[in-house]
């Protein structure tokens, strides 16, 4: 994702019911062919027209049209009229055809809005675990987190992405740390004291706002109370103030110990500029944060280290993992299609065939089918640091949150304290103070 936290825009989010499930680590078995061929034995049969849609680029607009093609030569009675484009206006188009009765058979949809089309109308998509198609690809937690609502897999997840940390090898020795073994948010206080006895021109670990708000103090919060930040179902706070200012004197810690840089530097490189941040580039962080879709260009930004995906900070005790995978986008046939059978043939080839695992690679992120995952890593399709951060990734089964908590307006309430502590501009009890009247002001807007 280029950074999937684009949050759901101020209307969808008034719509917003509870987008809150678990998910687990990866256990998942190899996709295998034979369920898939019997899935598809029963069409082919008569003339058939389905519709497509999609957003994307040019690189996977490209390979999206050749799985096509390959599927219309297997069967050469269904033909697939593929619709596509940028991603601009794509959600409000289909909201429209969905509320018509007019949307395509088969639709790529952004998990982000998936929760208000699933409110406004359960029945917009069929169950896919219902239908004849080979899901056993999946690793069963993170399809039960990643379109599954009420029991019913609406959607089937394209890729895997999620939060990410990577680590120059090289500094980590250097300093004698390490973040690619366990470690908790404490021991990252102490990892940071080390390294500014050593060198105050160093720190742990390079992140902006943006990054902190999303990836440290969010996940910290779900660690220390079990629950996302905001309860949508409920429309009230699932933390409390003591629990935001405890979260906020962790970030203070880490801004006075070289775990963080300094705002006043890091605000120059907010949301995805962290590979221009020279001293990035200079090699002055032993890691930083970013998602599994940008590891690859973040290390690519310091071309003389070598970069190894590092494990995500776990709260002694905590009553949640705090991370999880989650997707890009998801891939649904609408309920309204007179063609089920061929659209659900079509997704069964598009995520466990051979053939079309080589030809999409990591054009929807490494693929959340673990057979076409390894046929990506086989054939180099992907580079190594991405496909380790996604197993990274996999490998935590903390609580996924969509919804009011993920919004741009919560991000910038909790932004807008991180920054007001990292100035000395207020102490975490007093923007922990205003930040739970700003959020509770927000939830009385959403009506």
């Amino acid at each position: 994702m280029v950074k999937l936290r684009k949050g759901i825009s101020f209307a969808l989010a008034l719509m917003m019911a509870l987008g809150m499930t678990a998910c687990g680590n990866d256990a998942g078995t190899s996709a295998g062919s034979a369920a898939g061929s019997a899935a598809a034995a029963a069409v082919g049969s008569r003339d058939v027209t389905l519709r497509f849609s999609w957003w994307g680029g040019d690189a996977r607009n490209k390979a999206t049209l050749e799985v096509i093609k390959q599927f219309e030569k297997k069967y050469p009675k269904i033909k697939i009229e593929a619709e596509y484009g940028s991603s601009d206006g794509y959600n409000d188009k289909l909201a429209t055809q969905l509320s018509a009765g007019t949307a395509p058979d088969i639709v790529q949809v952004d998990p982000s809005y998936f929760p208000t089309y699933y409110h406004t109308n359960k029945d917009y998509f069929i169950d896919m675990s219902k239908q004849k198609i080979d899901l056993s690809g999946y690793d069963a937690d993170y399809l039960k987190s990643n379109g599954n609502y009420d029991g019913k897999q609406v959607g089937l997840p394209t890729g895997v992405s999620g939060a990410a940390i990577i680590q120059n090898s090289d500094l980590a020795a250097k300093f004698g740390v390490d973040l690619t073994k366990n470690y908790t948010w404490d021991d990252m206080l102490t990892m940071g004291k080390k390294i500014k006895s050593a060198d105050k021109s160093n720190y742990l670990l390079a992140a902006n706002l943006s990054y902190i708000a999303d990836d440290l103090l969010r996940p910290y919060l779900l660690e220390l109370t079990g629950k996302p930040l905001i309860v949508d179902s409920e429309k009230k706070l699932g933390v409390t103030q003591d629990d935001l200012a405890k979260g906020l004197n962790l970030i203070k810690s880490f801004y006075d110990n070289n775990v963080l840089p300094p705002e006043s530097h890091m605000s120059s490189y907010e949301a995805d500029n962290m590979p221009k941040d020279p001293d990035w580039i200079a090699g002055k962080y032993v890691a930083g944060v970013c998602v599994t879709s940008t590891a690859k260009v973040l290390a690519a930004a310091n071309s003389n280290a070598k970069f190894v995906s590092a494990k995500l900070p776990q709260l002694k005790d905590g009553k949640d993992e705090g991370y999880c995978a989650s997707c890009p986008q998801l891939m649904c046939v609408t309920s309204k299609s007179q063609n089920t059978p061929e659209a659900v043939a079509f997704l069964d080839y598009f995520f466990n065939n051979e053939e079309a695992a080589k030809t999409l690679g990591a054009q929807r992120s490494i693929p959340a089918v673990k057979a076409a995952r390894q046929i990506v890593q086989d054939n180099k399709l992907a580079d190594d640091l991405t496909v380790n951060t996604v197993n990274t990734c996999l490998s935590y089964k903390g609580t996924l949150v969509i919804g009011y908590s993920s919004t741009s307006e919560v991000k910038s309430i909790l932004s807008d304290a991180i920054s007001a502590v990292s100035y000395g501009k207020s102490t975490p009890e007093d923007a922990a103070a205003s930040t739970y009247k700003l959020l509770e002001n927000y939830l009385a807007n959403q009506k």
